[in-house]
């Protein structure tokens, strides 16, 4: 009943008076309406995603957050709403501690459980995406080591090395999503389709949970790169300076004191 009576403590007094009955919205919206259509919420979400994706497997592997970034998004935000909500329902406790104002903190709740859930929505989707992308460099590139390396024409580099085959597969034990298109509205005669606009709006909502997303490299993408770093391998044998790149990782026979300098 936390965050309930967070909701009913920076409810605005509205009543309204309806064929002579008075509605109490200040305790109708925070107690009758907003928990059962936040529960609602939670049993509809797995339903709706099925019906955007059109995924009716059974699924027993489960996904790291960041390869759902909307989906990890929704409960974020969702997460912030009850926070907030849940603080709220302290609003004299966090007054009284912080010497502060119980008016304005209570117009300042009413402002954040609608801006506070948009904000976590959109860093969080922005972040797991993020992190989809630095693991594709992971992949195709190598872990950073620390080591830096001078090219002959002055340039500098650092070194990268391939990963390990178990945190190649984790980081590729993942399907590429699938974007619901709508090929047209209207078949060869021109008839409109029945049921276009409930195609059309599942193709919308699949862009937007899907067209984001950065979707893990091919086998041929992954051969590539990997030819790719043997070759660099290769160019990077003669040189005399023993840093192999595992002097920071706890891998290498010599330190970074004991490998000598090019030149001594």
């Amino acid at each position: 009943m936390g965050w309930p009576d967070g909701l009913l403590r920076i409810m605005p007094g509205w009543e309204s008076v309806i064929f002579g009955y008075t509605i109490s919205w200040n305790v109708m919206i925070p107690i009758l309406i907003v928990p059962p259509m936040m529960l609602t919420i939670l049993i509809l979400l797995p339903f709706i995603e099925g019906w955007i994706t059109g995924d009716k497997r059974e699924h027993h592997l489960l996904q790291r957050p960041r390869n759902a970034p909307t989906r990890t998004a929704v409960m974020v935000s969702l997460m912030t709403f009850y926070g907030l909500t849940r603080a709220a329902g302290g609003n004299d406790i966090i007054a009284i501690k912080f010497h502060a104002s119980i008016n304005h903190i209570t117009y300042f709740m009413r402002v954040a459980v609608f801006v506070g859930p948009a904000i976590a929505f959109f860093v969080t989707r922005r972040w797991c995406i993020s992190l989809q992308r630095h693991d594709n460099e992971k992949l195709l590139h190598g872990y950073e080591t620390g080591v830096i390396m001078r090219s002959a024409e002055g340039g500098y580099s650092e070194r990268h090395l391939p990963i390990s085959e178990a945190s190649a597969y984790t980081l590729t034990a993942r399907g590429r999503d699938e974007i619901y298109t709508v090929d047209g509205d209207t078949d060869a005669n021109g008839v409109v389709a029945p049921g276009s606009r409930v195609r059309a709006a599942r193709a919308a909502l699949s862009e937007k949970m899907f067209g984001h997303n950065v979707q893990k490299p091919t086998a041929e993408e992954l051969e590539e790169a990997h030819h790719h770093a043997e070759h660099e391998h290769a160019l990077e044998a003669g040189l005399d300076h023993p840093a192999d790149g595992h002097q920071f990782d706890g891998h290498s026979d010599h330190t970074v004191d004991e490998a000598p300098l090019r030149g001594h």
